[in-house]
């Protein structure tokens, strides 16, 4: 009976302690956290700061230069969120000019909207890498300050 009360308590508390330090071992130092940077909508955080991510994120650029390999996603990043923005400018025009064009004739007005809907389909794929691209520069630099 004491062995059963002993594993009973004891099983717990290696348990207990067993996970308290994992949770240690995983808090950054103090000195990362004050770098690290935090996004939120149109503006980052770094050191209790507010800044502004700019066009394209023109203004992290320089934030990214903690790690190249963060660079080389922000690059992939900025290149396919201009081409997104390209088409879904391009699909957008062909949208309006269809619209705007009074042709007693259907035929043209049909062919722009169904191109500029077909611009805007392809462009959504497009805007989803880029994110992705942006995300994983951002983790990669954060992750940069920790080695």
């Amino acid at each position: 009976m004491k062995k059963h009360t002993f594993y009973c308590s004891a099983v717990p508390f290696f348990l207990a302690f067993f996970f308290c330090q994992l949770l240690n071992a995983q808090a950054p130092p103090g000195d990362c956290e004050k770098d690290r940077i935090y996004l939120a909508g149109k503006k980052y955080f770094k050191n209790d700061k507010e800044y502004r991510t700019g066009l394209f994120g023109k203004y992290l650029k320089k934030e990214m230069e903690a790690s190249p390999q963060a660079v080389i996603e922000f690059g992939k990043y900025q290149k396919n969120a201009k081409a997104a923005t390209v088409v879904l400018m391009t699909g957008i025009a062909l949208i309006t000019a269809a619209v705007v064009v009074d042709d007693s004739d259907q035929q043209p007005k049909l062919g722009l909207a169904t191109a500029g809907l077909g611009l805007l389909v392809v462009q959504t794929p497009i805007y989803w890498k880029s994110k992705k691209h942006f995300g994983k520069a951002f983790w990669l630099r954060n992750k940069a300050l920790y080695k």
